[in-house]
């Protein structure tokens, strides 16, 4: 059976963030398929991330944030 992990959202503590990857890349089974999706601009603030989603052979799909802002969180 083929597992998949599926991460989404802004890199907001890229050292825990790089902690849990590195878990992963730990435990990585041949079976394991990783998916990261975030906005424009976030790896690019975070290279050392990339490098690990590298390692893990992750899929990265990254989008343009939505340009509707409303109070709280709601739609981003």
């Amino acid at each position: 059976m083929r597992r998949a992990v599926l991460l989404n959202g802004q890199i907001r503590t890229p050292d825990s963030f790089a902690a849990f990857l590195d878990g992963l890349i730990q435990a990585k089974h041949t079976d394991l398929r990783v998916i990261f999706s975030t906005w424009i601009g976030e790896m690019d603030r975070a290279p050392e991330i990339r490098h690990r989603l590298d390692r893990l052979g992750a899929v990265v799909a990254e989008q343009t944030p939505p340009d509707l802002r409303l109070p709280g969180h709601i739609l981003h």
